[in-house]
């Protein structure tokens, strides 16, 4: 960052300052150094010559350490303008970073905002399709309404098992609708039905799932399609499996994709295809939420389908035994 002008000029004027005070260190070096020479001709005792010779070379020192010292000090000024620029520097970056997140906070408050509109105006969309006697476009509506109500909470980022299974299914619903007979829902639970209420989850972690089974491993396919979810506990894991019987993928790219997720690898996941939800995503959204031992893989075979694994910490209640 370019210093002002007015740092310029006083750096100027300092090194101006060493200058004379140089010359005129010079100045008195060769006053010194004549006098010597003149009082080595004189006619004075041996002793005499030679302080006056001593006094002489101290002169000659003290002009050296004077700039010297001159020379040190205008380097130590250099650096704590260099200092004070830094840190003037490191205090708007701090302002700027204190202001894009008030900004974004208040972008959030903005979009929390409209999304309120749109869900309320489904909502009455909704009562119009009853009241038309179109059941079907009332189930969209409503399934789309609940979906709204459910992303713009910004504040919570874990929810039960059961309430982000709620959500899954009012998208399953959505994608029902859009596509009749394309696949049928499963929802298997294979631990006590207790437990799914007080299951920690992070948000938005089934969906994304969903939906890129829905997008790419039953892309092909016209009706038939069976898209799964499982719930299990495994010691001390609470276990969810999110599977189709669509096309399946190769074994190097299943690997691949393992490796990303478990970090041996730099690449990111996005889908099991080209765009869709960020797979690497969800894994460092459950690792971020719930520690490294936990998160997301794959498993798939070709031809038979593919099975996304969710592993997430077991949660427990004392009245739960």
């Amino acid at each position: 960052v370019p210093a002002p002008a007015h740092e310029e000029t006083g750096r100027m004027s300092e090194r101006q300052k060493v200058w004379i005070a140089a010359v005129v260190c010079g100045v008195c070096d060769l006053t010194a150094l004549t006098a010597a020479a003149l009082l080595l001709r004189a006619d004075l005792s041996l002793g005499r010559k030679l302080l006056c010779v001593w006094i002489c070379a101290l002169l000659l020192a003290g002009s050296v350490c004077l700039v010297a010292a001159r020379r040190k000090i205008m380097r130590l000024k250099e650096q704590m303008g260099r200092s004070d620029r830094m840190l003037e520097e490191e205090q708007l970056r701090a302002t700027g970073m204190e202001l894009e997140k008030k900004r974004q906070e208040l972008q959030a408050l903005q979009s929390q905002i409209n999304p309120h509109f749109l869900y309320n105006t489904l909502d009455t969309f909704r009562g119009l399709a009853i009241e038309g006697g179109d059941r079907q476009l009332a189930d969209m509506l409503g399934a789309l309404s609940a979906m709204f109500k459910y992303s713009v909470n910004y504040t919570v980022e874990m929810v039960t098992y059961a309430v982000e299974m709620n959500y899954l299914k009012h998208y399953i619903r959505i994608q029902q609708l859009r596509f009749p007979g394309r696949f049928s829902f499963v929802e298997n639970v294979r631990c006590d039905a207790r437990q799914l209420s007080i299951q920690d989850c992070p948000r938005f972690v089934l969906q994304p799932l969903a939906e890129n089974a829905i997008r790419h491993g039953l892309k092909d396919v016209r009706s038939g399609g069976i898209l799964s979810v499982t719930a299990e506990v495994k010691g001390d894991c609470f276990v969810i499996t999110v599977a189709d019987n669509g096309c399946g993928m190769q074994p190097d790219e299943v690997l691949r994709m393992n490796d990303a997720l478990e970090g041996r690898t730099d690449e990111t996941i996005h889908s099991t295809g080209d765009g869709g939800v960020g797979l690497s995503n969800v894994d460092r959204r459950i690792k971020m939420y719930c520690g490294k031992a936990y998160g997301l893989r794959v498993a798939s075979t070709r031809d038979i389908g593919t099975q996304f694994i969710v592993r997430l910490p077991l949660s427990r209640e004392e009245a739960y035994g």
